[in-house]
């Protein structure tokens, strides 16, 4: 982009962004050659228009015949001004939202990148486990007797018999 000169400098785009062809006379749009003399394009467009709106039908004509209200950024079909300017519109809050997204990514990376490092972690102490019984303690039991206690506890009426008698040596 040239900001100042000694001599005067020519600009090539024109109106509607097409450069003109000094040599023709005639502008290129990026996909076909308009004459301004004839107002028309020098060849066919490749869209071929919509059956509702029958000013589309001519592919020789710029813009539907509506340079005012349209715009055709690609040489092939019109769009109108509005729509034009909501996907410049939405393109701009997208490319916003890309930037944003990568400031937020690079500022988080320095965050982490500048925190300080952590070396030492406190650890509690961990709950001690039940001691494992390899061999368990068994309490002797006193084995029991096929033959019944036939031991007699004195009474006043039944004297008591010595030990080690018995009761055939009375």
């Amino acid at each position: 982009m040239v900001m100042y000169a000694a001599e005067d400098v020519e600009n090539e785009i024109c109106y509607t962004g097409g450069i003109y062809d000094e040599s023709t006379g005639l502008y290129y749009l990026d996909a076909r050659y308009y004459d301004p003399q004839d107002g028309r394009f020098t060849s066919q467009d490749t869209y071929r228009g919509e059956d509702e709106e029958y000013k589309t039908w001519n592919l020789y004509t710029y813009c539907a015949d509506n340079p005012v209200g349209y715009v055709d950024p690609s040489g092939h079909s019109a769009m109108a001004l509005f729509t034009a300017a909501a996907r410049a519109y939405e393109a701009g809050k997208a490319l916003l939202g890309a930037i944003a997204l990568l400031a937020t990514t690079y500022y988080t990376g320095q965050a982490v990148r500048n925190a300080p490092i952590v070396t030492r972690v406190p650890v509690y102490r961990p709950i001690p486990k039940p001691p494992v019984i390899r061999k368990p303690r068994v309490q002797p039991v006193p084995k029991a007797s096929a033959v019944p206690n036939t031991r007699v506890l004195p009474t006043p009426k039944a004297p008591a018999i010595p030990r080690g008698e018995n009761s055939e040596n009375r």
